[in-house]
């Protein structure tokens, strides 16, 4: 699967995050998304979810495939 840049670098800040912060979450119990499916970026979605960084494109879509602008 070919994944753009954008997606990419969003996941790398992500990943420096919670490494950084020490953040720990349990993806399967915090994620009100069903399009975010138990893969390597759930842990991820769930950790800028729960601290607030991020929200969903509506409550129960997050559209993490969904590009990335600034």
């Amino acid at each position: 699967m070919k994944l753009n840049r954008s997606f990419i670098g969003f996941i790398c800040v992500v990943l420096l995050a919670v490494l950084v912060t020490g953040i720990s979450v349990s993806a399967k119990n915090s994620l009100p998304f069903t399009d975010v499916p138990d893969t390597w970026y759930t842990d991820s979605v769930a950790a800028v979810y729960s601290e607030g960084i991020m929200k969903g494109v509506t409550a129960t879509t997050f559209e993490p495939l969904k590009s990335l602008t600034r």
